[in-house]
């Protein structure tokens, strides 16, 4: 499986495991629990419980100073905070719940309307004492135990007391009586097991029990001054979202009397391995996924690992990483399932807290499930910031960009090493001083590890100057300026340095890594959807195929019977199906048109005046958009009527002891807010009454039912509330609750909220009244009836009658926006609002029975003639959090004209008149360059959506396509708000004729009264506010619209811009360097998701700032531009160790590296196009001067039909005659007799050795793009001295030889006076070239030591693969096959680079092969001058000279490697490039003198010895390709020799056995014989032994064989000794 393909299903993975976890953990609804205990716990004032509460002083938690207060505290403040929202149970009778689903007197004890708590624990420890020692003992004779500062209550201390605590004075010598009176110390049913003494409480007991308790431990004297550490601890459980949680609020008392108020929480789900509810059956589902691609991934693993062993494997990048993160994935996993079978997720029942026997017992398994899922949510953060990392890791192996920055990392870590060495040792001496400085002083410099953390957060932005100078003015400046110097201005600073250096290295190897393939590296998704098909696609098609061929057989017999039963003719179709269906090939790719884009450097004149107008144009267009959105929008008018109106009016209201909006965590507190803030914005009334002359008057006393007189309330006196019945509206959308279905926990919590979970003030939330048989949360059903009967029963009975109506969502007038529920008008007087709101507070609105609230209203300011329309809205979430919001928006209703100070409505329409011009003269223009586009785009033969995304690929076209677009709706939005009918017909008036009246139609669409009935003037209220509110709405859209449209317009005027020079650089920086910055946005989002899932486990249940992904994604966004706020001082309080650890971290990883990734691409981006700017700029001056132009061709073809070339009289190549009158030559104002000084930068020796009629078809190479780019110059004038030197030198000229060598002396008749160089001589007499020269020769007669040559006939492509014969060099040798010469060639240079045998063999056992020319080329003397100038050389001597040289395997490498180096760049040489000096120029000989001579004579050495390393690494990469032969050809001498070996043993084997059967076979021969010779004559054969051979021995046969075997093992041996 491919890189691509693994990276993509561990994204899969990885997005499937952070589901898996964040949604198990919940953190965002934990933390809104979380918020909404502590609110209820901040919000409530403590006072002494000995004085009276009205007048005794009022303090808040973090008021606490000593012991005593921590009991004041628990007496007053904590038992508001439990019981206030506890009730009788008789209250919610409607409910009808009897004993066996609640057996209590009182609801449940709740904080935030919805969190009930289960069970309450208090742990306290205290000191134990000893005896003073010292001259002081006899002041104090009694001091706290031990050297630690403070008991910790995590943790079990020796230095605590372990007494039993008794109330002084009580009876103890009954023993019954003890548990009474005492309190015992114990480690089991303690906090946290940590000991100390610790008592339950279960709040369904009642405030007097409570008190009894704290009572009994005041009397204890357990909040005396020996009091250490005190914990009070409890579970809640919030039904509405399946969560319980264990609240810890912990006060530890040091030596010194400080107190230190910590607060903690910890969550778990007993509902979340419950299958049987659909959300967590799809956890189970996700969690058995992730197994199992673990398995999947651990498995690959595996098999790495046996293919290359288990050491070779961890020795490769990101193979120990890829270990880790699935051993803690699968760690991770397995937790699930260990923590699924604790006993408290299958048998925790609410009755086992009833009962006081198993209430202990309950309690504490439910504080350890809390404990233990605390534990593994740190390991599931470390899991998730694992696996984060690895992803990224795997994403950044599919494109250099995206790779960039690990491996800029990698470059530069060994730099970052000795770096952050040097860095961490001065960081480490400033915070040992600013700890002994500064530590008694601040607090944030308290302690080793506060100095550290606060180092890094001044590195990061903080400021903390001030506080410097508070704790040590003098030192407190020379500490903060020195600090910033060294760290901030240098050490960063060269940390910048070292990062852009190890850029440059990286983005250097990528450089020549593309030249190299040269090919473009491809996008990462199109090479994921490769390698996807060819792994995924490509299996499926392979084992599909092979299932579709079995069931072929498996179902061709039933086939053939179907057909045989139900056909007469076999259908075709049925019988080849599957096998169809195997032999369909995949689709071919079709491939894609390569275009090439030309640009041009200068303007014509024409495009110059038309860059100018769409300059000017744009250029007006934006002035008079800022001129008309400045008038239009009236900002700052708008502002200071939002300030009057809602900021200082209601927002700033204090109420209940200085509480502000903001401290509004509630409905309870809502009521008090509205006291003050709503009835507020009535105290200033006023009576307009009509006089004499329509004048306005105002008048003290007022009644609205005179047409004559209107109340009008005043806000800020200048701002009137103007409807007739209704000044403030308030819209309220019940909450819907239900009988908790879930039997489990029905007991301990008996109803749940069915209302959704948002923000119900800007959502329906009453839909669900239609399908729940929803009821109040005190049991009153909320049915059409009973609603019914409530708007009657509130508006009717009451002395005074409340305007209210339930509305439908989105069909009846009333409530805000139309979103349905009660619609409550709170009247045009101060007593009319607040009669309204104690009647809603009578009837329990102001509590957990609304869902949301919204207070909203209207004012108009003549004088500014604007209105303004202002809400404050409330929302109770599920989880007990009140979400708030406030909204103003001011707009003017008066178009063409209007009252106020204001007076350009004329203007402002005038304006939108230019603006529609020049709006409908961009999309003209637009519409012209599509209409363009497309018409190349079909002549091309493309399709339409071919042309889209061509098209919109260019950036200019979607910003110029958005800009319209954005541009058009503003537009089309202001006209909408024009031409509303409300607005233009609106007025108010105390007079019936003049006044608005709410036209039939619409009367008629949402049913309002006839306009006699009272009612009515109410309707029309709630008409009136509708109007506005989408008045407003439209308006708000206009200016958002807007906002969006100047930007674009902005954008637009920048892209005009960048046609001019001066600016076009930073555009082009932007540009060149997109793709780039894209790809560091992915690496660097991806990191830090990562750090976001991570923080928001660990810390998300505390802090708000991560609470969840995107709100930590927002804050980490925020640290990295330096603001921190409140964000880290809520880590460090909740955990210092691990917030340390990720700021830390995470500033060095994000603010020092990623942000500086970006500097570093835009540096080298400006740095490259600012070279190759100056580069062409230096280039244009110097062909101005010398009058040249430049012309480029598409290959050969393009040039031979442009132009005609021959040489004159001075040997230079000039255009004979220019072909096309509109050609290319032309319109660059080439002319006959133009010189070509250069061709492709070859400079004027390019045309030497090339005949006059084939200098365009050999001499002018294209390049690597197959483009000829010509560089012609006028001719020079010539005087008569210069004709008369040239006619005397070609007098002079050697005659031509004749024969074979015609025509090289051809080749250089015409320029014999021409110093040999790299074009005429050289470049023909190199290695590689004289070899090919020597190839094209007829073979000699072959002999028997010659190698054999393949036939052309009979050569492989890579015998033939990249050898191509010139034209001159085949018409030498036109009789013979040329592919012969090119197999003749490449094996001649296979021997020469690759083997100590130039030939392939050794001619001679003597001949070792090596050539040891050029071996001590660094012992040769220093070039003298005369070599350098070669004044004297001649090119024939020289030719002959190297001719007689032979040929090294040094040699040919030198060539290869000069050649390559000429490949790589585009220019003449690279070693000139770099060793040329500035000073360097051309001149005639005679002036190279002195200086000069000595500068020219520097450079050539300098080459030399560059030269010198270029030999070395020739006869180093000769050698190594010796050393690798030597080494093979021992290998294959040690292995014929095993052969060897084998064969001979077994030779001898057989020859033993042969031998033996040969000594058989004599013997029976000679028993023959001598019997055979007994039978014929006694006498004469009586001893026939004697007169036989004496017998041969076995051993002498094997003997035998030895020698053989011996004498074969020497003649190895030799030929292994000749080889090595």
């Amino acid at each position: 499986m491919g890189d691509a393909s693994v990276a993509s299903f561990y994204a899969i993975f990885a997005i499937c495991t952070i589901m898996l976890n964040i949604e198990s953990i919940g953190t965002w609804n934990a933390n809104q629990i979380f918020r909404s205990i502590n609110s209820a716990f901040a919000n409530q004032v403590f006072w002494n419980p000995a004085e009276n509460a009205s007048t005794a002083t009022k303090r808040y938690v973090n008021d606490i100073r000593d012991q005593s207060d921590v009991y004041a505290y628990l007496k007053t403040s904590v038992r508001e905070a439990i019981f206030q929202e506890q009730v009788p149970q008789y209250l919610m009778d409607d409910w009808g719940f009897n004993e066996s689903i609640w057996p209590h007197q009182l609801t449940p004890a709740t904080l935030g309307s919805f969190n009930r708590i289960l069970m309450m624990r208090f742990t306290w420890k205290t000191w134990a004492l000893q005896q003073t020692i010292g001259k002081f003992s006899t002041g104090t004779p009694k001091k706290l135990i031990g050297e630690s500062r403070s008991l910790d209550p995590f943790a079990w201390n020796a230095e605590e007391d372990q007494e039993d605590m008794c109330i002084p004075g009580a009876n103890l010598s009954n023993v019954n009586s003890t548990g009474d009176s005492c309190f015992k110390w114990r480690r089991k049913g303690s906090f946290d097991d940590a000991g100390g003494y610790s008592v339950l409480f279960e709040p369904m007991d009642g405030r007097v029990a409570y008190e009894a308790l704290l009572d009994k431990m005041r009397d204890a004297q357990v909040f005396d001054l020996l009091l250490g550490t005190f914990t009070m601890d409890f579970i809640v459980y919030n039904t509405n979202v399946d969560m319980f949680m264990m609240y810890m609020m912990v006060f530890n008392f040091d030596f010194a009397g400080n107190v230190d108020i910590r607060r903690d929480a910890r969550i778990f789900n007993l509902n979340v391995f419950n299958r049987d509810v659909t959300k967590y059956m799809m956890l189970y589902i996700l969690r058995i996924v992730c197994l199992v691609m673990l398995i999947m991934f651990l498995l690959f693993e595996f098999r790495k690992m046996w293919d290359v062993g288990i050491m070779q494997h961890f020795r490769r990048s990101g193979s120990a990483t890829d270990m880790v993160s699935i051993i803690i994935s699968m760690c991770v996993l397995f937790t699930y399932w260990g923590i699924e079978g604790m006993d408290a997720f299958q048998n925790f029942q609410f009755q086992a807290l009833s009962n006081p026997e198993t209430r202990e017992t309950a309690y504490l398994s439910l504080c350890n499930v809390a404990l233990i899922l605390g534990d593994q949510g740190i390991l599931i953060a470390f899991n998730l910031l694992v696996v984060s990392f690895r992803t990224t890791s795997l994403v950044s192996g599919l494109h250099s960009n995206l790779g960039l920055i690990l491996e800029v990392l990698g470059v530069s870590m060994p730099n970052f090493l000795a770096f952050f060495t040097m860095f961490f040792m001065l960081q480490f001496g400033f915070v040992l001083m600013s700890f002994f400085t500064f530590g008694p002083g601040y607090e944030g410099m308290n302690s080793i590890l506060n100095c550290f953390f606060k180092s890094f957060k001044m590195l990061a932005g903080e400021v903390v100057y001030e506080d410097l100078v508070l704790a040590d003015n003098i030192l407190g400046p020379i500490y903060f300026f020195a600090f910033y110097i060294l760290f901030y201005l240098v050490l960063i600073n060269i940390f910048v340095t070292l990062l852009m250096s190890g850029y440059d290295i990286v983005d250097y190897d990528i450089m020549l890594k593309q030249k190299a393939s040269h090919e473009k590296e491809k996008n990462p998704l199109q090479l994921i959807f490769e390698e996807l098909k060819a792994d995924v696609v490509g299996n499926i098609i392979k084992y599909g195929a092979t299932f579709f061929k079995y069931a072929a057989i498996c179902l061709e017999p039933l086939i053939v019977s179907v057909k045989a039963c139900f056909f007469c003719t076999p259908p075709a179709a049925i019988t080849s199906c599957f096998r169809s269906a195997l032999k369909r090939g995949p689709a071919k790719d079709s491939g894609e048109l390569d275009t090439t884009k030309q640009t041009q450097d200068t303007f014509s004149p024409k495009e110059f005046r038309q860059t100018v107008i769409e300059f000017s144009t744009m250029l007006v267009f934006m002035m008079v958009w800022i001129c008309l959105m400045t008038l239009q929008g009236r900002g700052v008018d708008s502002y200071l009527l939002n300030k009057v109106v809602l900021r200082e009016s209601a927002l700033e209201a204090r109420f209940l002891d200085e509480k502000d909006f903001n401290s509004i965590t509630s409905f309870a507190y809502v009521k008090p807010w509205a006291d003050k803030a709503i009835v507020g914005l009535y105290k200033d009334p006023a009576c307009a009454e009509t006089g004499n002359g329509s004048e306005v008057v105002f008048n003290p006393a007022c009644n609205n039912g005179n047409n004559k007189q209107h109340i009008v309330n005043r806000v800020a006196a200048l701002n009137y509330g103007f409807l007739n019945t209704t000044f403030v509206r308030l819209s309220i959308q019940p909450a819907c609750f239900v009988e908790n279905p879930d039997d489990r926990w029905k007991k301990g919590v008996p109803t749940k909220r069915k209302t959704p979970n948002v923000k119900c003030a800007d959502s329906v939330c009453t839909a669900v009244l239609d399908t729940e048989p929803c009821r109040r949360a005190d049991g009153l059903s909320l049915g059409d009836k009973e609603l019914a009967d409530f708007v009657e029963s509130i508006t009717k009975s009451r002395p005074q009658p409340v305007a209210v109506e339930f509305a439908q969502p989105h069909t009846d007038l009333g409530p805000y926006n139309m979103l349905g529920g009660f619609a409550f008008s709170l009247g045009v007087t101060e007593e009319q609002c607040q009669g309204v709101l104690d009647i809603l507070f009578e009837q329990r609105w102001f509590s957990l029975n609304s869902a949301s609230m919204v207070f909203d209203w209207i004012t108009y300011n003549g004088n500014m003639d604007m209105f303004t329309y202002s809400k404050v809205s409330f929302s109770l979430m599920q989880t007990g959090v009140m979400a708030r919001d406030s909204y103003a928006i001011s707009f003017s209703m008066n178009v063409h004209e209007g009252g106020g100070f204001f007076t350009l409505q004329a203007f402002i329409l005038a304006l939108y008149g230019i603006y529609v011009m020049l709006l409908l003269y961009h999309i003209l223009e637009m519409f012209k360059v599509v209409r363009q586009e497309l018409s190349k785009s079909l002549a091309q033969g493309k399709s339409l959506f071919t042309f889209l995304v061509d098209f919109f690929s260019i950036p200019w076209h979607v910003v110029d396509t958005l800009s319209l677009t954005v541009s058009s709706m503003t537009l089309l939005c202001f006209i909408f708000f024009v031409l509303t009918t409300f607005r233009s017909d609106y007025r108010f008036s105390m007079n019936d004729v003049n006044k608005y009246v709410v036209p039939n139609s619409e009367a008629k669409t949402y049913g309002l009264a006839p306009s006699v009935e009272p009612v009515r003037y109410l309707q029309d209220d709630w008409f009136f506010f509708r109007e506005f509110e989408t008045t407003a709405g439209t308006f708000e859209l206009f200016l958002q619209l807007a906002a969006l449209n100047s930007l674009f317009i902005s954008v637009k005027v920048i892209k005009i811009v960048n046609r001019f020079k001066t600016v076009q650089i930073f555009s082009d920086t932007l540009g060149n360097g997109k793709s780039r910055n894209f790809y560091f946005l992915l690496v660097i989002n991806q990191l830090l998701l990562g750090f976001a899932l991570a923080m928001m486990v660990i810390f998300g249940v505390k802090s708000e700032p991560f609470n969840d992904v995107l709100t930590s994604l927002s804050t980490l966004s925020l640290w990295l531009c330096g603001s921190f706020d409140l964000s880290l001082d809520l880590l460090v309080e909740d955990k210092p160790a691990f917030a340390v650890v990720f700021f830390v971290s995470f500033i060095v990883i994000f603010r020092f590296i990623a942000t500086n990734m970006f500097l570093a691409t835009q540096l080298n981006t400006f740095a490259h196009l600012a070279g190759e700017r100056d580069i062409k700029a230096a280039r244009q001056a110097i062909e101005k001067d010398t009058a040249v132009r430049i012309v480029t061709y598409r290959g050969r073809a393009e040039v031979k039909a442009d132009i005609t070339v021959e040489r004159n009289s001075n040997q230079e190549v000039v255009v004979k005659e220019v072909l096309q009158e509109d050609g290319l030559a032309a319109h660059a104002g080439v002319m006959p007799g133009h010189v070509i000084s250069k061709v492709n930068k070859l400079k004027g020796d390019w045309a030497n050795g090339f005949d006059d009629d084939k200098l365009i078809e050999e001499a002018m190479v294209p390049d690597k793009d197959g483009v000829i780019r010509i560089v012609f110059q006028e001719p020079a004038k010539r005087s008569c001295f210069t004709f008369l030197w040239q006619a005397m030198r070609a007098c002079q000229r050697k005659p031509q030889g004749s024969g074979r060598n015609k025509k090289k002396d051809d080749m250089y008749s015409k320029q014999t006076n021409v110093k040999p160089t790299v074009r005429n001589f050289w470049r023909n007499h190199g290695a590689i070239a004289e070899v090919e020269r020597q190839s094209l020769e007829p073979p000699a007669q072959a002999n028997d030591d010659d190698e054999e040559v393949t036939s052309p006939e009979h050569a492989g492509e890579d015998d033939l693969e990249g050898l191509d014969l010139e034209e001159d060099q085949e018409e030498i040798i036109a009789e013979e096959d040329p592919r012969a010469a090119r197999v003749r060639s490449k094996k001649r240079l296979d021997g020469l680079l690759f083997s100590r045998w130039p030939n392939g063999k050794p001619k001679k056992e003597t001949d070792t092969g090596i050539q040891i020319a050029g071996v001590a080329r660094h012992d040769a003397p220093e070039l003298e001058s005369e070599d350098i100038l070669q004044d004297e050389w001649d090119v024939f001597e020289l030719t002959e000279a190297v001719e007689k040289m032979p040929i090294t395997g040094q040699e040919v490498w030198l060539d290869c490697l000069l050649t390559a180096l000429e490949h790589q760049v585009e220019d003449d040489s690279i070693v000139t490039e770099v060793l040329r000096t500035s000073g360097m120029q051309e001149m005639a000989k005679d002036k190279m003198k002195g200086p000069v001579l000595d500068k020219l004579l520097k450079f050539y050495r300098r080459m030399d010895e560059v030269l010198k390393i270029f030999e070395n690494k020739s006869n180093k990469k000769y050698y190594q390709y010796l050393q690798q032969e030597s080494v093979q050809r021992q290998e294959q001498l040690r292995a014929q020799n095993t052969v060897l070996h084998d064969y001979v043993c077994e030779l001898e084997k057989e020859f033993k056995k042969i031998s033996e059967t040969i000594h058989s076979y004599r013997t029976k021969k000679d028993l023959m014989l001598t019997t055979l010779a007994g039978v014929l004559d006694r006498g004469e054969y009586s001893d026939p032994n004697g007169r036989q051979e004496p017998d041969r021995r076995p051993e002498e046969d094997a003997d035998a064989g030895g020698g053989v075997m011996a004498m074969l093992g020497s003649s190895s041996s030799q030929q292994g000794v000749q080889g090595i």
